[in-house]
């Protein structure tokens, strides 16, 4: 049974880094791909489409994503560090 509270314990935690993973790597990659002219066109209101198209708010979007990162390696070192305080031996 000791496994399934460190499972329980560890797993939620994982399933964040693993968001936070994904979710800032989306968001440092997207904003400079072609996709993002062709999203912006289809789904922007006409208002907001000259600021979205803008190098700064690349910028900031990609910014959000290395937060995201930093936030992912930041808990994975937490996590794996914690393991190891509690690994027997």
């Amino acid at each position: 049974m000791g496994w399934w509270r460190s499972l329980r314990r560890v797993l939620p935690r994982l399933v964040f880094v693993l968001y936070c993973l994904e979710a800032g790597l989306f968001l440092c990659l997207i904003p400079w791909r072609d996709g993002w002219v062709v999203l912006v066109d289809q789904f922007a209101v006409d208002a907001m489409r000259p600021y979205l198209r803008s190098s700064f708010i690349r910028a900031l979007i990609c910014g959000f994503g290395v937060v995201h990162l930093l936030w992912a390696l930041h808990d994975l070192h937490d996590l794996l560090r914690r393991s190891e305080d509690v690994a027997p031996g």
